[in-house]
């Protein structure tokens, strides 16, 4: 009786494990890039809306720092591959990059516009790693 009591028991934890123990897998969501789940990361038209509507950026504006951020992202892809980077190596690559992304988008924008930029990466000190907005 007792062993029997025992199997049960854990029956049905195993049957709480199953229902419980991996949301992810039983939501069809295989890994952390999946569709619908959020990365934490920034995608790149999202951030071009955020960046048109608090800078009000001109059409012309817009279509340079588009395409500012398609090369910026494929050049970042490039550097995450790069199997002969250590990780050491791809972070400050990946720094520079940015460091170039925030350069080029500032250099397409009026003053009041790198102000509103600067004051939208919350640039005190530098702090961090984020890039200083020139």
């Amino acid at each position: 009786m007792k062993n029997l009591k025992s199997l049960g028991i854990a029956a049905l934890g195993l049957g709480v494990l199953s229902l419980f123990g991996q949301p992810t897998l039983a939501q069809g969501n295989t890994s952390p890039s999946a569709p619908g789940v959020h990365s934490g990361k920034r995608q790149p038209g999202k951030r071009l809306e955020e960046l048109a509507k608090k800078l009000n950026l001109t059409e012309a504006q817009e279509t340079s720092i588009k395409g500012f951020m398609k090369d910026h992202g494929v050049k970042a892809k490039a550097i995450r591959i790069d199997t002969t980077l250590t990780p050491d190596q791809q972070k400050e690559r990946l720094k520079e990059l940015r460091k170039d992304l925030t350069n080029q988008i500032a250099g397409v924008l009026t003053d009041e516009q790198k102000e509103k930029f600067r004051a939208m990466h919350g640039h005190k000190g530098n702090k961090g790693g984020q890039q200083a907005v020139p």
